[in-house]
């Protein structure tokens, strides 16, 4: 998932905050999920304020009870790094499903090489724009590009 449409100042982006439209975002991102399982063990993000707030909204529709796994290695990672980053966390690896909250291009690029069949429904990564997909893994540490399998991409 990207995160939330941000504010356009801020002396540091590190700490620009969500828009006041996010939270209508997340919400019709929500609602257009369905009925796909929403059963999210992790919530994981860069320790960005955007994408902070992104996942504490998250937090509260998906009524998750759990930590939020926030890392500088994420803020603005490439799709290498994330890969590096869920292959080798050691808390990604308790989790069954994740919600990972990152940046652009980074986290649009990562969804894109994670398909084992290119998707191009999502070459667009809009704020608050989230894909679902389908990983035949065991643990994390196998997690590699070209594997998943799309399931639905859903945006404000």
């Amino acid at each position: 998932m990207r995160h939330g449409e941000a504010e356009n100042f801020a002396i540091d982006d590190h700490e620009r905050r969500l828009s006041s439209y996010a939270k209508d975002q997340f919400q019709q991102v929500f609602e257009q999920l369905g009925t796909i399982d929403k059963d999210i063990e992790l919530i994981v993000c860069s320790d960005a304020r955007r994408t902070m707030d992104t996942a504490k909204q998250w937090k509260n529709l998906l009524n998750y009870k759990n930590e939020i796994l926030s890392s500088s290695n994420l803020y603005l990672a490439s799709e290498f790094e994330i890969l590096n980053f869920i292959q080798n966390d050691k808390k990604v690896q308790n989790a069954e499903n994740i919600l990972l909250i990152g940046h652009s291009p980074g986290i649009s690029n990562f969804a894109i090489k994670l398909m084992k069949s290119k998707n191009h429904a999502f070459q667009g990564f809009p704020t608050g724009a989230l894909v679902v997909m389908d990983l035949p893994i065991l643990n994390w540490q196998e997690i590699d590009f070209e594997l998943g399998s799309f399931i639905k991409f859903v945006y404000p």
